[in-house]
């Protein structure tokens, strides 16, 4: 006589083989995840010194005069005119990264967490220096970037 169906056993089984599986997609579901919430705050720091970057390149591509006057050693402070009479300064205040529109007219916070920034002026190349860095899961991460600017309008 033939019964349709599972035993006790071959059911126990199939949950137990099944049961191995899930635990071991959670475990890889677990790591990802582990990674993934390290990696974003250092992704999220290198925007927003890229972004830092950006604006600073662009605001002297379009300078007329620039001017470097260093603050100290370790830092510096650039002003120059924009288009249409606007004057722009860049410096470093404590860790913050400073954009100054028109003299007491417009703050903006550009960047935060600014351990470095330097202009150089050579002629009509500008380099600037930033350095970023932050602390995650107590590991000092550090974000250095470089760019040089050839002014247009000399």
């Amino acid at each position: 006589m033939k019964h349709k169906g599972y035993t006790l056993v071959e059911a126990l089984v199939s949950v137990a083989i099944f049961s191995v599986l899930v635990m071991g997609l959670f475990d890889i579901l677990g790591v990802g995840t582990s990674v993934y919430m390290k990696s974003v705050p250092m992704i999220d720091l290198q925007q927003e010194a890229r972004n830092a970057m950006d604006r600073m390149v662009r605001d002297l591509r379009s300078a007329r005069i620039p001017i470097v006057t260093p603050i100290d050693q370790n830092s510096d402070r650039i002003s120059f005119n924009a288009p249409q009479n606007m004057n722009v300064e860049y410096y470093k205040d404590g860790t913050f990264l400073v954009r100054l529109q028109n003299p007491d007219v417009l703050t903006t916070l550009v960047a935060q967490d600014v351990t470095y920034l330097k202009f150089t002026l050579t002629g009509a190349l500008v380099t600037i220096s930033l350095r970023v860095e932050r602390v995650f899961n107590n590991q000092k991460v550090t974000f250095p970037l470089v760019e040089q600017v050839r002014l247009r309008n000399e």
